[in-house]
């Protein structure tokens, strides 16, 4: 697959160039933004959107009539993973610990938002889904959500990771994975085919960039903070 190509590199990640004002880029690794696209909502189309095409439609194989659990759905990939789940005509219930995030879930097109404070809410989900569990997990969260949102999993489930926010050990019975038929998959950034599709469902206005809070260039290290933190929603754009 492209996104794993041994030789692809990210800026901020694998080297330095994130907030320049230019840098030079090999034409084949871009795409066009059409005109009904603004910049603040290209910005965010490859790692929040286009991540999330490829996890749901992709990798999950979601399909019309199924139950998809999203959890972390009031960060970035979470809320866009909410509209893709929907665009694919499943019905979504949405994880998240913080009730001020629930609003915008739920703007986002969830059916049901799960609010689990003190982490619990596998037996809610399962109630929600026909008592039997769901189809798909997008994992936009990993260890401090997984053992939960794998009991939530229905038979022949498919379980997608594509976040981990910790970095914590999971220790997990096998068992429940394979008892079940349960596939564990994961995913990891884009193609440029899958951004060429985010971009269309873009414009068609089939799928919208939710961009929370925009916060001046000079600002960047209170920002990163309160990432850290975990206080903001959706996806922030920094302004030069």
């Amino acid at each position: 697959r492209e996104s794993l190509c041994a030789e692809r590199k990210y800026f901020g990640h694998d080297r330095d160039g994130t907030y320049a004002e230019l840098f030079k880029i090999q034409e084949d690794s871009l795409l066009p933004l059409p005109s009904a696209i603004n910049f603040e909502e290209g910005a965010i189309l490859s790692c929040a959107i286009g991540t999330i095409l490829a996890a749901i439609r992709d990798v999950g194989r979601t399909q019309a009539g199924e139950y998809v659990l999203v959890t972390g759905a009031g960060g970035g990939l979470g809320v866009h993973a909410v509209q893709m789940a929907r665009l694919c005509g499943a019905t979504v219930i949405a994880q998240t610990t913080s009730p001020e995030k629930a609003k915008l879930i739920r703007e986002a097109g969830a059916d049901e938002v799960v609010i689990a404070r003190d982490g619990k809410f596998a037996d809610e989900v399962r109630r929600v889904a026909r008592g039997e569990g769901v189809d798909v997990v997008c994992d936009n969260v990993g260890a401090p959500v997984f053992q939960e949102a794998l009991r939530a999993t229905a038979r022949g489930a498919r379980y997608v990771l594509v976040g981990e926010l910790t970095a914590d050990t999971v220790t997990f019975n096998t068992a429940r994975l394979f008892l079940k038929g349960v596939s564990l998959l994961s995913t990891t950034s884009t193609s440029r085919a899958q951004l060429g599709d985010v971009i269309e469902l873009v414009r068609q206005r089939k799928l919208r960039p939710i961009v929370t809070e925009r916060f001046p260039l000079g600002e960047a290290p209170r920002v990163h903070r309160l990432m850290v933190d975990r206080k903001l929603s959706g996806r922030v754009v920094l302004l030069p």
